[in-house]
């Protein structure tokens, strides 16, 4: 047996024109006698760019793993755009939906050293509640793929030989200036350790968040039975543009970060870390 390599990524906001969409997904128009009419939606640019920046992490993936070594793959949550925020949606349909997000998972069982997968309930206002989409899309690829073990769910703490791994959609932002970006999930992590430590829980070797669709990594060193530990903290990019709701909400943010982040597990180890990070700047250039 080789390695073990975890990929984490979040926010493919499936059914909105600027989430991300396989080529290959059929979705359903069903007519008032309840005729249904299946077809192929086609790419929106963003769509083309994300689906294409997603292929080339993927072999990335299978360029850097070995025949021998096995890959856990997570997403982190907001794997659907939901019904909540309508602007720039591509399908109003909740089953759509559901199957735009089986599809953008599909991909990743071709590798035939993916045993593991594990899809993290994101926002309410993005699943349908409680994580229906999330689990539902599990559900499916649980049947599909009988091989490899599929689950959803809210708040994962996985121990991958020997690596804890703390995982979950919600968490801390980046910051709110670019000189204190990463305080926030600094502080996070570090309140998070020392309280594992006092309820003589076992601190996590990797923190993993998601929402925000900000790429920020921060490590802390700290002393614990006797020995200098590591852990690091991740809020992961996105596979999402940047919609009217987004620009709002982020106050015109004019950068963002799309990607996933690969981490190599040795001997109870983080031997090696990976983002996968491309940064587009959203704003629209003009010499007028």
């Amino acid at each position: 047996m080789g390695y073990s390599y975890h990929v984490w990524f979040s926010d493919t906001h499936g059914g909105l024109e600027l989430g991300l969409l396989n080529p290959n997904t059929q979705l359903v128009k069903v007519d008032a006698e309840g005729n249904q009419t299946w077809y192929t939606p086609a790419f929106t640019p963003v769509q083309e760019v994300l689906w294409k920046l997603y292929e080339e992490q993927m072999q990335a993936v299978r360029d850097i793993c070995g025949p021998r070594d096995r890959i856990i793959v997570s997403h982190g949550g907001d794997i659907a755009h939901g019904l909540s925020h309508p602007e720039e949606l591509m399908t109003t349909s909740a089953y759509n939906q559901a199957l735009i997000s089986v599809d953008i998972m599909e991909p990743w069982f071709a590798l035939p050293n993916v045993t593991t997968v594990r899809i993290l309930a994101g926002t309410a206002a993005h699943n349908l509640g409680e994580g229906s989409i999330e689990y539902e899309a599990a559900w499916v690829l649980q049947e599909r793929h009988p091989q490899c073990s599929v689950k959803a769910q809210m708040h994962g703490r996985w121990n991958i030989d020997g690596v804890i791994i703390d995982s979950a959609h919600h968490g801390p932002g980046p910051g709110i200036r670019e000189w204190t970006d990463g305080n926030q999930l600094r502080y996070y992590t570090k309140s998070l350790v020392l309280a594992d430590i006092r309820h003589q829980i076992e601190p996590p070797d990797m923190i993993f968040r998601a929402h925000t669709h900000d790429f920020t990594w921060e490590t802390i060193h700290y002393q614990h039975n006797g020995r200098i530990r590591t852990t690091h903290a991740f809020i992961s990019p996105t596979f999402c543009g940047m919609n009217y709701y987004a620009h709002r909400v982020s106050k015109s943010q004019s950068r963002q970060d799309f990607g996933m982040i690969l981490s190599q597990i040795d001997d109870g180890e983080v031997s090696r870390i990976w983002p996968l990070v491309m940064t587009v700047d959203l704003r629209t250039k003009e010499v007028l």
